[in-house]
């Protein structure tokens, strides 16, 4: 009999024990439930796991403003892609959240792609957890588009003409062009800044033909080069440059022999005279050798520039050689006189 009471109990109190157990996993499953529906780092790894699975529906329900180019499902799907292949993603909260906000910033690498932004409800959930609720989600541009293109020229990004209303403050890449006093002639540096991805560019012009060179992320626009242009450009330029190396290489060179070739509304041939070449070179004789002219831009009607690279190989006494390399970018303008150089610029390599 004492037996059988012994296992009665025995049986009852792990029968009890168990059942407790059972109701403290529940209990604390709840409160995990609960702890991980009001953590606000839920929505965190709710996106970054919509941007690593590219659903795009999953995205869009969170993104506060969708960039127009990014609302075709097609585009934003290959705009996901270019980053998430190569890259690592993460989020990590900011150093200002608060008790009041919590900021999170969404990595792609070392470039931030996004922000999220979460607030209290001011409400306590069943286990005293603090409520958070969605506030905003902003797709950061992971991507910046140079555009170059000359003053005239319209360009059309996605259908839409660039202007100042998707530009950034234009940024003066070059003034050469403003010696001779006319804005048409500046050549400006856009960076785009409201369209998170494009897709399309062309380009408008009423007389000429666009040409247009495009890598990932860079286009340039400038004017058509017709063949006959081309061919006068070259001329000069090759004219132009052997005039400059000699009167910058050779001692005592005349001024006279290249000011001909030298806008008269530019400074750049009173900045020439400023050149003291008394000290160059005497050689006996100087030829022009591997030459290169490349990169040919036109700006307008009459504005262009051309890359060169030549060597300028001077013979001196006692039959000893020096060869000067030059490489630069001439910029000229067509006047009633034929071609006139407006500035050059050294490039290096």
């Amino acid at each position: 009999m004492k037996n059988e009471k012994f296992k009665k109990i025995f049986f009852i109190s792990w029968a009890s024990l168990g059942a407790l157990f059972v109701i403290l996993l529940a209990v604390f499953g709840f409160y995990l439930a609960d702890f991980e529906r009001n953590r606000p780092e839920r929505y965190c790894d709710e996106i970054l796991n919509a941007y690593k699975t590219t659903d795009c529906d999953a995205v869009y329900s969170y993104l506060s403003n969708t960039p127009d180019a990014l609302k075709t499902k097609s585009v934003f799907k290959e705009y996901i892609t270019k980053y998430i292949a190569s890259e690592e993603l993460y989020y990590f909260e900011q150093s200002s959240s608060t008790d009041e906000v919590k900021i999170y910033d969404f990595m792609a690498g070392k470039k931030k792609f996004g922000t999220l932004t979460v607030s209290p409800t001011g409400k306590k959930s069943f286990f005293n957890h603090s409520c958070y609720e969605f506030t905003s989600f902003e797709e950061c541009a992971l991507f910046e588009y140079s555009v170059s293109f000359a003053d005239g020229i319209s360009v059309l990004a996605n259908g839409k003409e660039i202007d100042s209303k998707f530009l950034d403050e234009p940024v003066l890449i070059t003034d050469r062009f403003e010696k001779i006093g006319s804005k048409k002639y500046f050549l400006n540096k856009y960076v785009i800044d409201e369209f998170t991805y494009i897709t399309e560019f062309s380009g408008v012009a009423s007389e000429e033909v666009l040409k247009l060179e495009k890598n990932e992320f860079e286009v340039d626009f400038s004017l058509a080069i017709s063949d006959d242009e081309k061919s006068k450009v070259t001329d000069f330029c090759r004219d132009f440059y052997k005039k400059y190396a000699v009167f910058v290489t050779v001692a005592n060179e005349k001024f006279s022999k290249i000011s001909p070739l030298i806008h008269s509304e530019s400074d750049f041939g009173a900045r020439l005279l400023k050149l003291d070449n008394r000290y160059g070179e005497y050689p006996r004789s100087y030829t022009f050798e591997n030459e290169v002219l490349s990169n040919y831009q036109k700006y307008s009607e009459n504005d262009f520039s051309v890359d060169v690279k030549f060597d300028l190989v001077l013979v001196k006494r006692g039959n000893e050689i020096r060869v000067c390399s030059f490489a630069g970018k001439i910029f000229l303008s067509k006047t009633a006189d034929g071609f006139k150089a407006v500035d050059m610029e050294m490039l290096y390599e």
